[in-house]
């Protein structure tokens, strides 16, 4: 009978075994063996163990030939490698050797072609790592129980890596890839000589490590990733490759960073499948020709039976929760709108929305947009995740209502915070017993206090709100009536019927005290002028610094005598500042031009704090109310032809104030600037179509009259100053002193028609 044909591999395998036992009876067994078994290593065990061999030599011929298998069949290394003290296993060779114990035993001239690297040595040292990098593959227990031991795996505590290491020693057969940390822990001598309170540390250090090597393909990818704190196949999963290689291809290159990133999309791939699967088994498809007789509970059993079998730590309960607890499909799947809430918010957490600077692998949410969703609304990381929450239709004015309170109630928290952006805090409110209908009719979680708050506030300007009248007005309007209309009717002489909460009277005097009957109307009328106007009585207090209750009606009934300034305190007089949201006058009235801090700066400080618009303004201090100086008719037309800054003007005229004749160069020059001023104008600003024409003259009479008339009072208008001054031409023609007098003669030409 022909001899089997082997591979070149197989062959090459074979003379290397061969070479490491140097028996030559012993090495003629093995290739028989070898060859009748055409490679196949478990035949050819069994084929020895009946050829004679005893078991020491035949322990000797497995390790060389696990060896063989490790170092693609390097004789010289495989053979330094069986020959260490002590070393009897593959287990042996991976507790007493790493990647530079390994290289140590490789003379560079052995290095098999191909090995990638720039010199000998360097080669010699990819060859030692490639080398053990298998060897971590197929005795990975034996692997991490070394580096434990010496201090290579990063866990902080000492004391439980010496622990973890003795948890492998206690289990020699234990498998790290094959084998549970849940069944490995129920083993007899499972923590033998260490302590109960390291028990637990030790166990979670465990299961980390089982995590991570199962998506290492190297011992260096497991030290990196648990130094990144990232312990599961899904952490990495959620980064992109692209992601994923930018933050550990430095450490671990650019290969090995992908072969991580591809297991753990596989191992997250392989899961989901495997849940839904069995999820869908067991939930069933609610046809009764499919599922059969067998109850839900039923199948619950059944894979709940399967498992213990199995001898796999897991039932239905701990991988789905209870059966009982929800069963509507929104819960069930990946599609719900709690699943769709809870992904977005892992986006945020693991993408900061540049892909050129990712946060994903890093501990925590420092540093990633998901941080400052939580700064501003830290209640969205609070919500439960219920049906209720999800699915009952609520106003969402309601919900922006309960934010906008919460935040009025914590403001001082929010003050003092030091971050950036500060820290809100809010109220929690998760939907419960309530229904649609209910919230859609009333609003449940008023916070009243809040609107006490604003009441009293006096900034900005769209403050104070009185929320209780505010609701009256509603619902009167709603009743084709109003709050003015209620006061105009049934208005009383009863003091208690329009009180609003200022302070209640000492000793009142009789009710038939004309004095007191005066102030009580006085007061009712204020309230009901105060209506008309939609004001309540803390917005008519800003605007008159008198409450609708005069100062008299309180020395009346609190039988004391009040000075101004006690009676402004005790309806609440603020001063002006405040109104504007400064915190001192000083900085009401600042006209520091480096700081614009002042009111003065219209479009820094007054427009944003008064909440006008800049065109109001303007149709504001054209008013006669605001401006009573403002001039009318002729006298605005001819203010609005001088061309001058007032500044400019006021030089002109001669002190003092008694001086008959203290306008009369000011009207001598405004009359000459009648006359050159519009040639100049024509000069510069050519206007063919005559669009600009005017066809009334200002008389020099007319200017005369103007100056004594209206020249002092235009000095007291309020005025927007825009900070812009007359500038001359950038280009233009230089002239001498005859070309500028014949320019003068042609516009006094023009201006004369002569």
């Amino acid at each position: 009978m022909a001899t089997p044909k082997l591979s070149t591999n197989q062959v090459k395998r074979l003379d290397t075994i061969k070479k490491v036992i140097g028996d030559k009876e012993i090495s003629a067994k093995i290739e028989s063996s070898y060859a009748g078994a055409k490679g196949n290593w478990a035949a050819v065990l069994d084929n020895l163990k009946t050829s004679g061999i005893d078991e020491t030599t035949l322990g000797k011929v497995d390790l060389a030939h696990s060896l063989a298998e490790v170092t693609g069949n390097h004789a010289e290394l495989v053979k330094a490698l069986a020959s260490q003290p002590n070393v009897v296993s593959m287990r042996d060779v991976a507790l007493n050797n790493d990647a530079s114990s390994i290289a140590a035993l490789i003379k560079p001239k052995q290095v098999p072609a191909g090995t990638p690297g720039d010199t000998a040595q360097e080669k010699a040292d990819n060859f030692a790592a490639s080398v053990h990098d298998k060897i971590f593959f197929t005795q990975t227990s034996a692997v991490l129980q070394r580096m434990a031991t010496t201090a290579a795996l990063p866990i902080a505590d000492a004391g439980i890596r010496t622990h973890v290491a003795a948890f492998f020693n206690n289990q020699p057969d234990f498998n790290i890839r094959k084998t549970s940390i849940y069944n490995a822990i129920t083993q007899p001598d499972a923590f033998k000589n260490i302590p109960e309170e390291a028990q637990q540390p030790v166990i979670s250090q465990l299961k980390t490590l089982q995590r991570v090597q199962a998506i290492s393909p190297t011992p260096a990818a497991v030290v990196e990733l648990m130094k990144a704190n990232i312990s599961t196949a899904q952490q990495v999963a959620e980064m992109t490759q692209k992601d994923f290689q930018a933050k550990f291809g430095a450490a671990l290159g650019a290969d090995t960073a992908a072969m991580v990133h591809n297991n753990a999309l596989n191992i997250k791939i392989r899961n989901e499948h495997a849940l839904m699967a069995i999820k869908d088994s067991v939930q069933g498809t609610g046809i009764a020709a499919i599922d059969g007789t067998t109850t839900k509970a039923g199948r619950v059993q059944l894979f709940d039976n399967l498992a213990a079998q199995n001898k796999v730590p897991v039932n239905w309960e701990s991988l789905f929760g209870s059966v009982d607890l929800c069963e509507c499909e929104d819960c069930n799947s990946v599609y719900g709108p709690a699943s769709y809430f809870v992904e977005l918010l892992n986006y945020l957490r693991n993408n900061n929305l540049d892909p050129e600077n990712a946060n994903s692998g890093v501990a925590g949410i420092a540093g990633t947009p998901l941080e400052i969703l939580f700064r501003r609304r830290p209640d969205l990381e609070c919500l439960e995740l219920t049906c209720a929450n999800a699915n009952t239709v609520m106003p969402y004015i309601d919900i922006v209502n309960e934010i906008m309170e919460s935040f009025i109630m914590h403001e001082a928290q929010y003050d003092a915070d030091t971050n950036t952006p500060p820290q809100l805090t809010l109220d929690v409110w998760n939907v419960e017993e309530e229904s649609s209908a209910d919230l859609l009719a009333t609003p449940q979680h008023t916070n009243y206090n809040a609107y006490c708050v604003l009441k009293n506030a006096v900034y900005p300007f769209t403050l104070p709100y009185h929320q209780p009248i505010d609701a009256i007005r509603i619902f009167l309007n709603f009743l084709n009536s109003s709050r003015y209309e209620l006061l105009k009717t049934f208005k009383s002489v009863n003091e208690a019927d329009i009180n609003n909460g200022l302070p209640a009277p000492g000793n009142p005097p009789g009710p038939n005290d004309p004095e007191l009957e005066t102030l009580i109307k006085t007061a009712i009328h204020r309230g009901i002028d105060a209506e008309f106007l939609g004001l309540t009585q803390e917005e008519y207090v800003i605007l008159t610094k008198e409450a609708f209750w005069q100062k008299h009606y309180f020395e009346l009934t609190c039988n004391q005598t009040l000075t101004d300034q006690q009676y402004q305190d005790k309806i609440k007089v603020y001063p002006t500042y405040q109104y504007y949201g400064y915190n001192a006058e000083d900085e009401m009235t600042s006209q520091d031009e480096s700081l614009e801090l002042g009111l003065t700066f219209v479009k820094k400080q007054f427009l944003p704090r008064t909440g006008i618009l800049y065109t109001d303004l303007v149709s504001l201090l054209e008013t006669q109310y605001i401006n009573p100086y403002m001039p009318q008719g002729q006298a605005l037309d001819i203010m609005d032809s001088l061309t001058f800054s007032y500044r400019f003007l006021q030089t002109l005229v001669t002190t003092p104030a008694s001086d008959p004749n203290r306008y009369a160069k000011l009207i001598t020059y405004l009359q000459n600037a009648q006359l050159l001023v519009p040639g100049l104008q024509a000069l510069l600003h050519p206007d063919p179509c005559h669009q600009n024409c005017t066809c009334d003259t200002i008389s020099c009479e007319d200017l005369a009259c103007w100056v004594k008339c209206y020249f002092e009072n235009v000095g007291k208008l309020i005025v927007l100053d825009s900070g812009d001054r007359p500038t001359l031409p950038f280009s233009g023609t230089i002239g001498g002193r005859d070309r500028f007098r014949n320019n003068e003669q042609k516009i006094k030409i023009q201006t004369t028609g002569n």
